[in-house]
């Protein structure tokens, strides 16, 4: 997983849609590459049903889920075989003391640290409070949506569903200012060929209109758009449309999803094995509940991800830029490293993990300082799913006695 001890980082408590710890390292110690073995088959049976007082998932804007090709019907959570009422008990158990440890391991850290915003300069308060952008919860699979969501430093496709809904009660000049005002924003943003016309419709009587909504659920696509190509840019260079990986062929938004889905189900499933193995006597607790499932889970992980690799002739290393599982990060301007569960790219990370992360999260700044990117933060559907932290919620590593990292 990531590297270094413990610190006394604070971070924000309450942005975060779930509670816990690191899955391989809930102290924050580093640990080396855990071996790989083969990975258990998939279960079967019905979804399960054994993890209580998950978060509600936040509702995306229809229109936005629209725009962004978003599926925003109930993920399915893994399954578990379930032998008799003997194992059914122990399972609830096991399932008990995982929720426990990653409580308790939240309140120790909210206690160490305060839930409260990060310092990002020298001592005493903060110049100033950052307003953090909204976490973006991963829907049923749809990382393009939340990576581009999350993309959005201004924070316009936050606001634009609300402008919908006004358009409807504006008059003409208070709807043309609006969408005026909104064509200025973008373009100050970067995109290109913003339109200054209107779409038209036809209403009763045969007679043509300015359609407002259209007009701007127009802008709002081109925004979208924007977003995505450039983040991809970012992450695989600007002739991205012209790349093809492995011996499927994929482009690099194939590749991502095809990546990210195997990773996630692995998760799942390494998640529900792993705590019915503990139940079952067949996983032995090495420390804690959380750092033995963690470890088992990286390991199913990693044997997934390179099993893919593999079957595609996909060459991951630390050094490639296209691929690298489990290997080091490292710049010339940072002190440390950090060691990604899965990099995509230049620079989207997918993290592992049993645990919340945050901005303000040791690994995450980190990452941030060698190489700026993108932030999964790849959790069991058990336990509230996967996020991204958006980039611009994360602050610079702190200063240590004014010498640094």
């Amino acid at each position: 997983m990531e590297i270094g001890t413990s610190s006394s980082f604070n971070r924000v408590a309450s942005q975060i849609p779930e509670t816990g710890a690191n899955a391989t390292d809930p102290a924050g110690t580093q640990s080396g590459l855990v071996p790989e073995s083969a990975a258990p088959p998939p279960p079967d049976g019905t979804p399960a049903t054994r993890s209580k007082n998950l978060p509600p998932d936040s509702a995306v804007p229809a229109s936005i889920a629209r725009a962004l090709g978003l599926n925003i019907a109930p993920p399915q959570s893994g399954t578990v075989a379930l032998d008799g009422p003997g194992l059914a008990q122990r399972l609830q158990e096991v399932e008990r003391h995982i929720q426990r440890e990653l409580q308790e391991q939240e309140t120790r850290e909210a206690s160490l640290q305060g839930a409260q915003m990060l310092q990002t300069g020298g001592g005493g308060p903060p110049a100033r409070m950052v307003r953090l952008p909204p976490f973006q919860m991963v829907r049923n699979g749809g990382w393009d949506a939340a990576l581009t969501m999350a993309a959005d430093p201004l924070g316009l496709l936050g606001e634009l569903p609300g402008l919908m809904e006004d358009l409807h009660k504006l008059n003409r000049l208070k709807a043309e200012s609006t969408i005026n005002d909104m064509r200025q924003r973008l373009i100050a943003a970067g995109v290109k060929d913003v339109p200054t016309d209107y779409k038209m419709a036809w209403v009763t009587g045969g007679n043509i209109v300015r359609d407002y909504p259209a007009t701007m659920d127009d802008l709002q696509q081109r925004y979208i758009d924007f977003l995505r190509d450039k983040r991809l840019q970012e992450t695989w260079g600007p002739n991205y449309e012209n790349i093809r990986l492995g011996k499927s062929r994929m482009t690099v938004q194939e590749f991502e999803r095809r990546v990210l889905d195997t990773q996630q189900k692995a998760i799942d499933g390494a998640y529900d094995e792993g705590v019915e193995a503990i139940a079952k006597g067949k996983l032995p607790i090495k420390g804690d509940y959380i750092r033995t499932l963690g470890s088992y889970i990286d390991e199913q992980v990693r044997f997934s991800l390179r099993n893919m690799a593999k079957t595609e002739g996909i060459d991951e290393n630390m050094s490639s830029p296209m691929w690298a599982i489990n290997r080091r990060l490292s710049s010339d301007l940072v002190k440390g490293y950090g060691i990604p569960d899965n990099r995509l790219g230049l620079n989207l990370y997918a993290d592992t993990t049993l645990a919340r992360k945050t901005p303000y999260s040791e690994q995450i700044m980190r990452w941030n300082a060698i190489r700026p990117g993108s932030y999964l933060i790849m959790r069991p559907a058990q336990l509230g799913g996967s996020y991204v932290i958006p980039r611009e919620a994360v602050p610079p590593m702190p200063r240590t006695n004014g010498k640094g990292i």
